[in-house]
């Protein structure tokens, strides 16, 4: 089966399933492309899509974000960002020093997964047509702490990448061709 067939067949099953294509998705898509080395030849054309993809998203999950309740996420938008900090500290400290990664590591990728968007917009909209009654609240809650976490993520990134000494801003690209 082609690995389109496969996205698509993956996507139905989901459907008929009342599970989640958004979740089923990149499941199926990181199984496909580690284990079949013509699914790498579909995953890079497809990437050159993703930007127009992502800004549609971006733009209909925007549109439901209701500004006037961002300053009354108090407590619950608060613990949601520190939760969310603090669950990608450790998970990425503990899978680092569970697989015997670098001191370094250990410490510094944590930093490197700080940005959050594209799965989290998707969710909210997920939440808007599954559980309307929760969708003001969590898209909220959610679609402010992209914001925050996309102006910030990329600045921890940068920070952790300097840090653990693997910028090296004077030494070339390599480019990587992907048959």
């Amino acid at each position: 089966m082609l690995p389109a067939g496969r996205v698509l067949l993956c996507v139905g099953v989901a459907r008929i399933m009342d599970l989640s294509p958004l979740v089923a998705s990149p499941a199926a898509g990181g199984t496909m492309v580690n284990l079949a080395a013509r699914s790498r030849r579909l995953f890079h054309t497809l990437a050159r899509t993703d930007p127009p993809f992502s800004a549609i998203c971006f733009v209909i999950a925007g549109a439901d974000l209701d500004v006037s309740l961002v300053s009354s996420m108090g407590i619950l938008g608060g613990y949601y960002l520190l939760a969310r900090a603090v669950g990608k500290f450790w998970g990425a400290w503990f899978g680092a020093r569970w697989l015997g990664l670098e001191d370094v590591v250990q410490r510094l990728l944590g930093f490197g997964l700080m940005a959050q968007a594209g799965l989290a917009v998707g969710l909210v909209l997920v939440i808007n047509t599954r559980f309307p009654q929760y969708a003001r609240v969590v898209g909220t809650v959610i679609l402010s702490s992209v914001v925050i976490y996309e102006m910030f993520g990329p600045i921890s990134t940068r920070f952790a990448i300097i840090r653990s000494g693997e910028a090296r801003p004077h030494e070339p690209e390599s480019v990587s061709v992907v048959d």
